[in-house]
């Protein structure tokens, strides 16, 4: 979409809000935007009464106060969006923003970066230096211009000719068009887990959550969905991985068989462990903690496999179709 498209369509909800008819919806997201160039940004804006760039301001300050939350790329162009220029007059030196990047430097819009594949820094071109995210340099107090990060290709599923319905193919697309789109849906897998959120307060979630361990001083920190959900329930279950045994494994008639798993809670709260049976309820063995840099592992002791061959699936003890022990480890919150 150009800069047009995006006026018209801010205009439209404006003055849908104005007339007392806005219903729209919980996230916007604007794969969309455009290089205003400082003077362009001081013409006047017509019907407004202001500038063109406080113009688009008031657009998006209108719609997120009616409550909608609006997620924007950053583009593309390997830019810093808070690029200055200079001039020396007579008292020295005056620097001014040399452009303004709509609508991700807009008032109240979450502006998204993406993340270079599998890595935690900004994605950028070997060979071509004006491509790649677009980046802020500016960081204040709450956060930055380019608010959250995500993935810069993901895998898409589409057709480039969509009069020609047979070429729709998988594809992997690169580009912040994508990484907008991939925050937003994070944004609405929040909102989802507590509806009663407030505009301000999914975007504080957002923010709060993120990851920000980063070699890349360009990037402010990268959404958790999980960590972020987590956070709008109020508390997240303990994750368990059954290690041991392997999915797929078999034992034989009266072998041992070692119970492992890994265990670590989102919320930090320490864990105890159990272990049951569908047969025969919670049962004990020797069992021992080790404490590890991914949280708990859990060391049991041996159960005896009661038949002449053992399937093992996870969580499961399974002989041919007949289910003999059901096995699940289970973790419970100190607190």
């Amino acid at each position: 979409a150009d800069l047009m498209s995006v006026v018209t369509f801010f205009m439209d909800y404006q003055a849908q809000v104005a007339l007392g008819l806005f219903q729209g919806p919980d996230i916007i997201n604007i794969s969309a935007g455009a290089r205003i160039p400082a003077g362009v940004c001081l013409l006047p804006a017509a019907h407004v009464g202001v500038n063109v760039c406080d113009g688009l301001d008031a657009f998006t300050s209108v719609i997120h106060a009616a409550g909608t939350m609006i997620v924007a790329s950053a583009g593309n162009k390997n830019e810093d969006v808070d690029e200055t220029d200079c001039a020396y007059v007579l008292v020295g030196e005056i620097c001014w923003e040399a452009a303004v990047h709509v609508p991700c430097e807009a008032d109240d819009v979450v502006c998204v970066g993406g993340l270079e594949w599998n890595s935690t820094e900004k994605a950028e071109s070997l060979t071509d230096p004006d491509s790649g995210s677009n980046y802020g340099s500016q960081f204040f107090e709450d956060c930055c211009t380019v608010d959250l990060w995500g993935p810069y290709a993901v895998w898409t599923y589409g057709s480039d000719s969509p009069e020609v319905p047979t070429s729709f193919r998988i594809e992997l697309k690169q580009g912040t068009s994508f990484s907008s789109p991939f925050v937003a849906g994070v944004a609405a897998l929040v909102l989802a887990a507590d509806p009663e959120l407030d505009v301000d307060e999914l975007e504080d979630i957002l923010r709060r959550t993120a990851n920000t361990i980063t070699a890349d001083t360009k990037v402010s920190g990268w959404v958790n969905a999980h960590r972020a959900v987590c956070e709008a329930l109020g508390r997240c279950p303990p994750i368990v991985t059954v290690t041991s045994p392997l999915t797929g494994s078999f034992h034989a008639q009266g072998a041992d068989i070692d119970l492992r798993a890994d265990a670590s809670d989102p919320d930090g709260d320490a864990l105890s462990f159990s272990w049951t049976s569908d047969a025969d309820g919670e049962f004990s063995v020797d069992r021992g903690v080790v404490i590890n840099d991914l949280g708990v592992r859990i060391v049991c002791g041996v159960l005896v496999s009661l038949v002449s061959q053992v399937q093992i699936l996870v969580g499961l003890l399974v002989v041919t179709n007949r289910l003999v022990h059901l096995i699940q480890p289970i973790s419970h919150n100190s607190g």
